[in-house]
């Protein structure tokens, strides 16, 4: 079994086409509006399918709890069942291996630094235990409330079948629905 990790590599990376043109513009378009929430004018709006956005995290054990899947993101693609608004919290549709690894780079999001990092890990999907290689940017939008919250883009490099591995996944936990767009854009802060 391979050995999971996370490299960050330097944001500025993405100004010369690192991941791809969609990472180019997604990192362009964060640093015009100097990282403030969309609104429904923004030329993000016609791209959100491929995103997912998250509240900010401030646990160091966990990621934080996802408010909307876009029906083409990576997440959505690889755990279909995930951009299903009635899923409860597709977070925890991913194992908690792969959450803990993570953690790190969304603390850092969530106080404001932008990250794109290149993620290797073993990840238990619908078809089964596969060994995921994948670039993934995190751009922290904060809204005129003060709210922040996490917009995601994952790239898929590298996929491997897996013999086996546990499934440690606990659907137990209670959180609120996923936010429709419209919901997401209008939302106010937290108090």
């Amino acid at each position: 079994m391979k050995k999971s990790f996370v490299q960050s590599q330097p944001i500025t990376e993405l100004d010369k086409g690192s991941a791809d043109a969609f990472a180019t513009f997604f990192f362009r378009l964060w640093k015009d509006t100097e990282g403030r929430m969309p609104d429904e004018n923004s030329p993000i709006i016609e791209h959100l399918t491929k995103l997912v956005i998250l509240q900010t995290s401030h646990s160091l054990e966990d990621s934080p709890n996802i408010l909307y899947v876009g029906s083409d993101s990576l997440f959505a693609n690889l755990m279909p069942h995930a951009a299903d608004v009635r899923n409860a919290q597709p977070r925890l549709e991913i194992d908690l291996e792969y959450r803990a690894l993570v953690t790190e780079s969304y603390r850092q999001a969530s106080q404001g630094t932008p990250r794109y990092d290149i993620i290797g890990s073993n990840y238990i999907l619908p078809s089964g235990p596969t060994w995921l290689s994948m670039e993934r940017i995190l751009l922290p939008f904060t809204a005129d409330t003060g709210l922040r919250w996490i917009f995601c883009y994952s790239l898929l490099r590298e996929t491997q079948k897996l013999e086996h591995l546990p499934n440690p996944i606990d659907r137990n936990e209670n959180w609120p629905l996923l936010l429709s767009l419209d919901q997401l854009l209008k939302a106010p802060a937290a108090t």
